[in-house]
Parts: structure tokens; C-alpha cells; sequence
């Protein structure tokens, strides 16, 4: 059975921190969804080098002689005659195209909050208990408007009346302001304080995530917290001095020191049809810069497709294929 494995670049030493070093893992309800996958089997080996591009045919020293053009024949059949010019052939070449310059990626909407308050605590329970009949209220008194378009600043008209009920709903603008139709500076403050609640980027512009979020009736997120709560009932965490917390939804962790975050780094974790184990251990061990050994499911259905479509696939993703005897093996002689 062949193996694979990948090696991390330097810019992801933290995320190989997560996959191990997780602590603890926790469903919070207000926290951005993130999708990626979580697979953590540490194997040392070194990163492969890049494959050498193929060799170019050899091309001769000196200029080949260069041989005259055949003669034309007349159009009734007849030789030309020596000397004559022959006519001008018509350009069949096609005027090349422009590239379309590709479109931008949409800018990433979710964002490391730099709040130093651990999301895992002692009295989180409570807390969120408190906050899912809070909610509970607020659904069952109708609940907050739907701002239904995307608004930025400087708009108008009743959309941004909408917005200023939505956000003094939950306390992000003061209820004394949520009445006016114009847009100031007070209610970018608000549109960002309910951005960095989120998980998200603050940006101060309501579009995207952040539609969907205003968005989410009460009763939803009534829901989530008396979700989240049930699952903190059961939760049994020996809270100390240092501890470590991974926020699956929010694809965070939080490295805890004297009851302040530390440390924040962004998690890879799993998403719904791969989920990531619910662990609680006690750290040991940090591997800095591990390796990660692919299983058999995934080079089945993922690396075997692409590689008979892309035979270069491995190499551009750093990705070692070896033997039974851990010898490393060139690819492009498998017969995927």
C-alpha cells in the first residue's frame, strides 16, 4: 500500500499546533460557521523537492540551409513560369483573444476576534443559560426586523431605519437612535460591534455574512442557545491556569492563561458530513511542524481523480508518494 504525505509550508506552523494540542472542543452558537478538514496523523518527513521541468528537444548548433518554396501551379494547370511572383498567399491566422482577467476572490468575511475573554470559562454555562432566555423574550415579543438588503454608509430610507431596530434589538446601538432613516457614524460603530459578536470582519458595511446574520430570526438563535447550553450542562472541563479551547463553528482556539486569551489561532476542523472528534486531554506533547500521512479514503477519492486528470497534481501540492519500505517513489510511474 502506497503512502502519501504533505508537508506544511511555514505560514501554517500554527494550524499544526491546533490539530494537536486541542484541548477541549465546543459548539457556541454565535460564532461563523467555518468548512475545512481535520485529519491529524503526524509523520516526520521532509519536504520534496519541486520536479525538475522537462528537458526541450536538442536544437542543432548551426541554421539549417533554407529551401526555396515549391512553385505554384497556374490556375489551368500549367507550370508557372520560372521568375514569376507567386500570389500573395491570404493570412489565415486568427487575431488572438484577450484574457478576460479573472475576477478577484470576495474578501474573507470571518476574522479572530481580539477579544481577551476566553469563549470557554467557568461560568460560560450560566452565561449562556441567561442569554437563551433573553432570547426566549425577545422571540416571543415578535422578534426583530429583517433587513433584507445589502446597505453601506451613507444610505437611507427606511432599510437603514430597519437596521438601527435589528442591532437595538440586541443591545449593539442605543434604543434612543433607532429610529432615524440616515446613516452616521454611530451606527457604523454598532454595524461593527455586532460584526466582531459574529466572528467576522468589521468592516462597517452590512452585506454577505453579515446580511445573514442580522437576518436570523430570534427564535433561531433562541434555539442555538438553549442548544449550546444543554451540551455545557454536560460538560465536566478542570479549568486551571492554562488551558486550551477549540471553537469548532468558529474554527478557533484559544490559549488560555490567568482567565485571559493568551494566544488565538485559526483551526482547520471538519465540516458537517467529516466532523472533528469532541476530545478533552491533558497536553503532553506540541509537534511544531508535523507532517500528515493522507488515508486511504481520501487518496481513493481525491488524489486518484485528480491525479489522472493532472499527472503534476502531486508535485505543485508538495505531496510525497512512497513504498511499502517508506522509499519515495516518482508518481508519474504509478498507474493511477
Amino acid at each position: 500500500m502506497k503512502r502519501a504525505t504533505r508537508s506544511p509550508n511555514a505560514s501554517a506552523k500554527a494550524l499544526a499546533i491546533l490539530a494537536i494540542i486541542a484541548a477541549m472542543v465546543l459548539y457556541l452558537p454565535l460564532s461563523t460557521p467555518a468548512h475545512a478538514q481535520d485529519d491529524s496523523v503526524p509523520r516526520a518527513a521532509p519536504a520534496a523537492p519541486a520536479a525538475p521541468p522537462l528537458e526541450s528537444p536538442p536544437v542543432d548548433a548551426a541554421p539549417s540551409r533554407q529551401q526555396p518554396p515549391p512553385q505554384e501551379a497556374a490556375p489551368n494547370g500549367a507550370a508557372a513560369e520560372p521568375g514569376a511572383e507567386a500570389p500573395a498567399a491570404a493570412p489565415t491566422a486568427k487575431p488572438k483573444k484577450k484574457r478576460q482577467a479573472k475576477p478577484a476572490p470576495p474578501p474573507r468575511e470571518t476574522a479572530l476576534s481580539d477579544d481577551p475573554t476566553p469563549m470557554l470559562q467557568p461560568d460560560t454555562f450560566y452565561a449562556t443559560s441567561q442569554a437563551s432566555e433573553r432570547y426566549a423574550a425577545i422571540a416571543d415579543a415578535g422578534g426583530w426586523p429583517k433587513v433584507a438588503t445589502p446597505l453601506k454608509p451613507g444610505a437611507k430610507g427606511a432599510a437603514v431605519k430597519a437596521l438601527r431596530r435589528r442591532l437595538a434589538a440586541e443591545g449593539d446601538l442605543p434604543p434612543n437612535d433607532a429610529n432615524r432613516a440616515a446613516w452616521d457614524s454611530a451606527l457604523t460603530v454598532a454595524v461593527k460591534h455586532f460584526q466582531s459578536r459574529m466572528g467576522l470582519r468589521q468592516t462597517g458595511v452590512v452585506a454577505g455574512a453579515t446580511l445573514r446574520q442580522l437576518d436570523l430570526p430570534a427564535a433561531a438563535r433562541f434555539r442555538q442557545l438553549a442548544s449550546s447550553a444543554q451540551r455545557l450542562a454536560g460538560v465536566e472541563f478542570p479549568f486551571g491556569q492554562r488551558y486550551v479551547v477549540v471553537n469548532i463553528p468558529a474554527a478557533a482556539v484559544d490559549a488560555v492563561e490567568d482567565d485571559r486569551v493568551a494566544r488565538r489561532y485559526t483551526a482547520i476542523v471538519g465540516d458537517v458530513e467529516h466532523p472533528s472528534p469532541e476530545v478533552n486531554v491533558k497536553i503532553s506533547a506540541i509537534n511544531f511542524n508535523p507532517t500528515w500521512t493522507l488515508p486511504a479514503s481520501i487518496i481513493k477519492n481525491e488524489v486518484i481523480p485528480r491525479m489522472r486528470r493532472d499527472p503534476s497534481y502531486l508535485t505543485r501540492a508538495r505531496i510525497r508518494v512512497l513504498d511499502a519500505r517508506g522509499h519515495e517513489i516518482n508518481p508519474r510511474r504509478v498507474n493511477w
